[in-house]
């Protein structure tokens, strides 16, 4: 497949051009203003020229930035997050070569079933818009719900085949061990999460996040990360992890060890922040990849169990949080319900809540904030019944169909044709593996359904699950013209 975006000397020239236009005006700025602010707007300018003149490079940019500064704010009072302008700017690249037809908007079965539910999202979001007295703000929250949706689209435009396709998912990588890095050294400094906060302040995290982890890492005893939610860290492990370990079976020396380091610390993560939705997940995951007899799935396995229960056994907040499972805990300000009565909670004023908004709330509020308005409602961490809750009963519906049209396009098939890439039949089960975790996720949490940027995350790797049975099926398509020479007649099993 070609890649003429790319290619060519003219978007180089193009981009260097700007470049040294910006770093001349900004450089005379530097006299007037802040040198450290010019240096970081020449590389912001820069990097936006870089993304204008080769668009592949924005969704690499935004694979990194969103796996590593998920939530970082571009302003104080823009609600925009860095990653989400990346999409933006790329989206600004890719429409006009969509428009002269140097790139072409993949639209498969999976990409037309999201249309549709994005069209009929329109409706809860008027009806929210005139229901809801305090939901003046739906129209920019839905359009910030489509710019996350946007990276399957962007995905099937600009990942051209297994190279592109590693290339990203090396970014994800990348972004996931800084995380990483920067979750662990900062909570094992004290054994506190909120060493985090300072650092997060720095990267121009919004105060209510930080409120909220401040208040809510006073209680418990789990890892915080940039991700803000131990559970959203778990939930992006789970996502992140399977595709992962492929890379780490292909990879030569000295990455391989990279990686190894890379999925112990992952390992490490996952455990101390005591996701139990994520660890369920992954195991999921591995009774999947034992399916399909991914190498070293078995001991890799093995390994996982003996740490959770060596953690279980050794580390007291994982055994609290598991004997605390239907309890409640006493803090400075009162008794605080554990996850398990609060999710039982929630699921008894589910039935009111869908009541009150037969076609769901729309996007004039959220579910996790509708109790400061109607006290007697609640969220729901469930990731259908979330769509339910946003969407109303078709939304549901319409997600679920999204979900079987995406299986049908993206699960390995029994047999794979004996010459397609070997790797590329790796990573299709490795990018299948982690989206399988994350709706496992789905009966326990919301966050995949309509949390800004996990949700990009999400789709992004639904775009890029869809890549290696594609480029398989236009091999196939391909061969079909050469039946009669016999040497691309032979089958094999992964």
């Amino acid at each position: 497949m070609g890649s003429p975006v790319r290619a060519g000397g003219n978007s180089d020239a193009v981009a260097l051009l700007f470049i040294a236009v910006g770093a001349s005006v900004l450089g005379v700025a530097a006299v007037r203003f802040s040198p450290l602010l010019a240096i970081a707007a020449v590389g912001g300018g820069g990097a936006a020229t870089l993304i204008l003149a080769r668009p592949f490079l924005g969704l690499v940019l935004f694979a990194f930035v969103a796996s590593f500064l998920p939530f970082t704010q571009i302003a104080e009072r823009i609600p925009l997050t860095l990653c989400e302008s990346v999409l933006l700017l790329t989206w600004l690249s890719v429409l006009p070569r969509i428009a002269v037809g140097s790139l072409r908007l993949h639209l498969g079965a999976t990409e037309r079933a999201v249309l549709v539910l994005v069209g009929y999202s329109i409706i809860p979001l008027l009806l929210g818009i005139a229901l809801i007295p305090y939901g003046k703000l739906g129209a920019v929250r839905w359009s910030r719900w489509i710019v996350n949706i946007s990276p399957l689209f962007l995905v099937g435009c600009l990942v051209q085949g297994p190279r592109d396709l590693t290339v990203v998912i090396r970014a994800c990588i990348a972004g996931a061990m800084a995380t990483l890095l920067l979750s662990i050294g900062s909570f094992i400094r004290h054994w506190d999460a909120r060493d985090i906060l300072p650092i997060l302040a720095t990267l121009h995290y919004p105060q209510e996040y930080r409120s909220a982890m401040s208040e809510t890492f006073g209680i418990v005893h789990r890892i915080s990360s940039p991700w803000i939610h131990a559970n959203m860290l778990g939930g992006f492990l789970t996502l992140i992890l399977p595709p992962s370990m492929i890379y780490f079976l292909k990879a030569r020396e000295p990455w391989r060890m990279i990686m190894l380091v890379f999925l112990s610390l992952a390992l490490v993560a996952l455990l101390l922040s005591i996701s139990r939705a994520a660890i369920l997940g992954l195991g999921f995951v591995a009774l999947y990849f034992i399916r399909w007899r991914v190498p070293l799935a078995v001991p890799a396995t093995v390994l996982g169990l003996v740490c959770v229960v060596l953690i279980v056994i050794f580390y007291p907040p994982v055994q609290e949080r598991f004997t605390a499972l239907l309890s409640k805990e006493r803090t400075p300000s009162g008794f605080v319900m554990s996850s398990g009565q609060t999710r039982l909670e929630e699921y008894k004023a589910f039935p009111r809540a869908v009541a009150q908004f037969p076609f769901g709330v729309g996007f004039a509020t959220d579910p996790t904030a509708i109790v400061e308005h109607y006290p007697g409602l609640r969220q729901i961490s469930n990731l259908w019944l979330n769509y339910w809750y946003k969407l109303g009963l078709p939304g549901m519906l319409l997600f679920l169909w999204v979900s079987l049209r995406w299986w049908r396009e993206a699960k390995p098939p029994q047999r794979f044709a004996g010459n397609s890439n070997p790797a590329l039949r790796l990573y299709q089960v490795g990018l299948v593996g982690g989206l399988i975790g994350t709706f496992v996720i789905g009966f326990l949490d919301h966050y995949f359904s309509f949390q800004w940027v996990l949700v990009a995350m999400f789709w992004m790797f639904i775009g890029l699950s869809l890549i290696p049975p594609r480029d398989i099926a236009e091999n196939c398509e391909f061969l079909q013209g050469n039946r009669r020479n016999k040497k691309y007649r032979t089958y094999a099993k992964i």
